[in-house]
């Protein structure tokens, strides 16, 4: 991994003062957060995640939680930067700007490559290819002297995806029962599973680092924080919760079981969801 080495500044003050950029020691990306029961990330959260769960049946996109934190020292004597004594903002404030972020398959035959010497190093992303590697833009400030942020990201779009299993893959097609067929089966399966393992799921290892600038300009980067995800097409939307089609009293086709119901946007994440009745012969 390439790092850039603490200047003198950094190793008294833990400060920015002076200097250009900084990598992985002031800033930090903690863990990942688990979701509430409300489907709210926690400001101070208690419990976190080693792995995701993703179906991008129901959604564009793995919501990636993340907590922060900002080691750098307050200012104690902060300037003005307008001229007006009462601005004075933390010059070592965080102002996140994006997060960079690469991923691959945890099956990749050519882990090889990216970790040649096998000491199990966390993938260099500047190793994997163009279309692996992705910048998010955000806006957020995460405060000097320990100030902490639960924040969240997208990654793993269904672009990001079909860089990994093709052109071919299709995970909104899969949602019906039909076209998900059995993906066990590479001789019958529908074309809508692309160059997907087969298998019902599939991992795939996120790196992913915040970027930010202090109030003087200076660029922070946080430390490469890797996150595997567990890529499982239709499995909270199509079943997650059972029904099937029956012929109800009259005569007539009827859905009976349960379905899914929920407003939580991060149920495809990892997120709090729940099954409903239904009986559509009542």
């Amino acid at each position: 991994m390439k790092r850039t080495k603490l200047s003198a500044c950094l190793l008294v003050t833990l400060g920015l003062v002076g200097c250009k950029s900084e990598t992985g020691s002031l800033l930090q990306i903690i863990n990942s957060p688990a979701w509430a029961d409300d489907c709210t990330l926690p400001a101070q959260p208690t419990l976190y995640r080693s792995t995701g769960l993703y179906d991008p049946s129901g959604s564009d996109g793995y919501i990636m939680t993340m907590f922060l934190q900002n080691h750098a020292n307050q200012d104690q004597n902060p300037a003005s930067i307008t001229g007006d004594p009462n601005v004075k903002p933390q010059t070592n404030d965080a102002q996140l700007i994006g997060y960079d972020y690469c991923f691959y398959r945890g099956d990749d035959p050519n882990l090889t490559a990216y970790d040649p010497k096998g000491k199990g190093l966390l993938v260099d992303c500047d190793d994997v290819p163009d279309d692996q590697r992705g910048f998010v833009p955000t806006g957020a400030t995460v405060e000097a002297g320990e100030g902490t942020l639960s924040t969240l990201t997208y990654v793993l779009d269904h672009r990001d995806l079909r860089a990994l299993y093709g052109e071919d893959f299709d995970p909104i097609a899969l949602r019906n029962p039909a076209t998900y067929g059995n993906p066990t089966n590479a001789t019958t399966r529908s074309p809508a599973w692309g160059d997907f393992p087969e298998a019902t799921s599939s991992t795939v290892i996120v790196n992913i680092r915040a970027r930010a600038k202090a109030q003087n300009g200076s660029t922070i980067r946080s430390n490469w924080f890797a996150f595997p995800v567990r890529v499982s097409p239709a499995s909270i939307t199509t079943f997650a919760c059972t029904s099937q089609v029956v012929t109800c009293a009259d005569g007539s086709a009827g859905v009976q079981g349960s379905r899914l119901s929920t407003s939580c946007g991060a149920a495809y994440s990892g997120g709090p969801f729940t099954c409903e009745d239904v009986d559509t012969c009542q």
